[in-house]
């Protein structure tokens, strides 16, 4: 195609054009306003790109594909012998058909279909056939589509709620089926089992750089069977790290110890609210590496009970306060009903064991811990009300609170960050200088140099990007290959820098696509050149110790070559503070209680759950050196302490050569 030349008629014929400087937007635009039914860009070298829309991509309307070089000199060699050379324009893979459909609320609960039925964003879609597997997420409005190898057909499609609020209206499954292109739907109608508002929030900025003004992106969205009406969300940013929000897409009002109100109006079921803020990280409050906070709940925060559901109404929260240098931990019952059982709390001292207590607390009372401000990272953890609707460790961290200027850092990321209900998101990150700025971090941190973390423990993944070449971006895709150790159908798209679609491939890759996104580069505007995304995810359940969790992103800058970020690590195994024996199958059965705690000369130790008749303990040094041992009896043993120098020791538990379970020592 002569590009200067726009007297030709393509008038229902592709057009060959070759990749060159003109964008291929204009080139497909001109051959398309020529009469073209569809462009084909040869690309100069072998290898195709991806292909941004460019500055007039929305105008265009025929289809516009890539091929290699080699591919498109034969196409040209063809057709310069006289050949008639015949293509199609296929909308996925060869071979492949495509599921699609829509999953939607019915409010009514006649399960029929309304125009007016809302949509529900991110529920989970399966498609099975004979035993190839292929999962999506709904779009925000509960459309969703996939991708299918014909030849496992025909496939059972299925629809997983997003939460317990909702179930799949009769008949819960469909099956389809598909032959070489074929496009084939399959909706879905969810009924309320509870009507009720379910808001959830996150909060997320790709960094906390020391002395700059750091962009923060904020999300809600109404999971629930509800309107959410009224709803508003809290930002509360730890003081004194942060100076005052600068900018801020939405009015706002500022409250008492920072926390700044954000109206939101009515959310209607799956709905969302976006929003960003600026805010710069203080210079005179804060050091590199040193660990801050922020936070935000949404409201109207409702706990919707379901019925049958078996939770006494009890909740347990722990929440950290640094007075006049000295860290006071407030252990409280928020719920509206007593506690039904005693429960243990631990406290912990730069990630080590350094007390364990007991706690039982009516509806609203309060047990303080008092800690000593020598410096320290200080972390108490407590048991949560059995059944409780949220699934962790309430806990709370202090890092700093001390009346020195010097404090210990590294170890506040260690540990999972306890979000108390669904409605709040609390995110904590390092205070930067200079970084990575392509890069990915996985949280907890993990603990040690193994990144030792539990079985069953959820992952944040936060993925970071710049744009540092020499002109705009205008699309990014992000695209993240799982470890089979995780289970792909349970990830949730987190908050991110700019509005992405989200894809869920070949079940275990992940993809972010931000379109038309428009990063300018960084010499154009370096604080407007950073993007970022973030999301959840679960282990597949029950998993070894040992496993090794690996994981990294490949980030694409419209048709550049991927850049692929660091390699985040995760190591399954015992978490040296848990003071608890641990089955080495991942069950717990229970935790260790000391009298006294702490012990000087001799410590007598018993377990919440009984262990096996003919029970051996041994103490082992770190090395593995046994330095003394015995038999538990009426599941209680005795250490002599007194001769033990100061370190940490680990006590085994066996029977008949079987290992059922590993404590941690510490000695002071």
């Amino acid at each position: 195609m002569n590009l200067t030349d726009n007297t030709q008629d393509f008038t229902g014929k592709l057009v060959l054009i070759p990749r060159g400087v003109c964008e291929f937007s204009i080139k497909t635009l001109l051959a398309q306003q020529q009469g073209a039914v569809g462009v084909i860009i040869q690309n100069y070298q072998e290898g195709t790109v991806s292909m941004a829309p460019g500055t007039v991509g929305d105008q265009v309307l025929i289809p516009v594909i890539m091929v290699s070089k080699s591919v498109g000199q034969a196409i040209t060699a063809a057709v310069q012998q006289g050949e008639t050379v015949t293509a199609a324009f296929l909308s996925g893979p060869y071979h492949f058909g495509r599921i699609m459909g829509r999953v939607a609320g019915d409010l009514n609960a006649d399960c029929t279909a309304q125009m007016d039925e809302p949509g529900l964003r991110n529920w989970l879609v399966t498609a099975e056939g004979s035993g190839q597997t292929y999962q999506a997420r709904t779009r925000a409005d509960g459309s969703y589509s996939l991708f299918a190898d014909s030849s496992y057909s025909p496939f059972t499609v299925s629809v997983q709620p997003y939460n317990a609020l909702w179930e799949i209206c009769p008949p819960a499954s469909a099956t389809v089926a598909i032959a070489g292109q074929d496009t084939v739907r399959a909706d879905f109608f969810a009924r309320p089992v509870l009507h009720c508002p379910q808001l959830s929030a996150a909060i997320g900025t790709p960094f906390l750089r020391r002395c700059f003004e750091n962009w923060f992106q904020v999300e809600v969205c109404n999971s629930g069977s509800q309107v959410a009406e009224n709803a508003y969300v809290v930002i509360h940013l730890d003081a004194p790290g942060f100076e005052p929000i600068q900018n801020a897409s939405l009015p706002y009002t500022l409250e008492a110890n920072g926390d700044y109100r954000f109206e939101l109006n009515d959310l209607g079921i799956g709905d969302c609210a976006h929003f960003q803020f600026s805010a710069v990280v203080s210079c005179d409050s804060n050091s590199i590496g040193q660990i801050r906070c922020y936070s935000a709940h949404a409201y109207p925060d409702t706990f919707c009970i379901l019925p049958g559901q078996d939770w006494s109404g009890a909740q347990v929260t722990v929440t950290g306060t640094c007075l006049a240098g000295n860290p006071q931990f407030r252990l409280q019952n928020t719920g509206v009903a007593a506690m039904s059982q005693s429960a243990a709390f631990l406290v912990l001292r730069n990630g080590e064991l350094y007390q364990s207590g007991q706690f039982q607390l009516a509806a609203g009372q309060i047990q303080l811990v008092n800690l000593p401000g020598d410096g320290a990272t200080w972390r108490v953890e407590a048991s949560q009300e059995p059944n409780h609707p949220i699934a962790g460790t309430p806990s709370a961290t202090l890092e700093g609170c001390t009346g020195w200027s010097n404090f210990d850092t590294g170890f506040a990321l260690q540990f999972s960050v306890y979000d108390s209900r669904e409605a709040v998101d609390e995110e904590c990150q390092e205070v930067i200088g200079a970084w990575d700025p392509n890069d990915k971090q996985g949280f907890p941190l993990g603990v040690g140099g193994e990144h030792l973390i539990l079985p069953n423990t959820d992952l944040d993944y936060r993925i970071r990007f710049q744009n540092t070449g020499t002109d705009t971006a205008f699309n990014v895709v992000v695209r993240d290959t799982l470890s089979p150790f995780f289970a792909a159908g349970s990830v949730r798209p987190g908050v991110a820098s700019a509005a992405y679609d989200f894809e869920l491939e070949n079940e275990n890759v992940l993809v972010f696509r931000f379109r038309n996104i428009k990063l300018v580069d960084s010499f154009t505007n370096e604080a407007a050149s950073h993007g970022f995304v973030r999301f959840q995810i679960r282990q597949q359940p029950n998993l070894a110790w040992g496993t090794a969790l690996f994981n990294s992103a490949a980030i694409y800058f419209d048709f550049n070559p991927a850049v692929i970020t660091n390699t985040t690590y995760h190591l399954l195994g015992d978490v040296p503070h848990v003071l608890a024996t641990t089955d080495v199958s991942g069950a717990r059965p229970g935790l260790l209680h000391v009298f006294p705690n702490p012990a000087h000369q001799v410590a007598e130790i018993s377990l919440d759950e009984p262990l096996p008749d003919g029970t051996v303990w041994r103490l082992l040094e770190t090395s593995g050196k046994n330095l003394d041992a015995g038999i538990v009896h009426n599941n209680r043993l005795k250490i002599n302490q007194h001769k033990l120098p100061a370190g940490v020791y680990w006590i085994d538990f066996s029977r008949h050569g079987q290992r059922l379970g590993l404590a941690k020592w510490v000695v002071q």
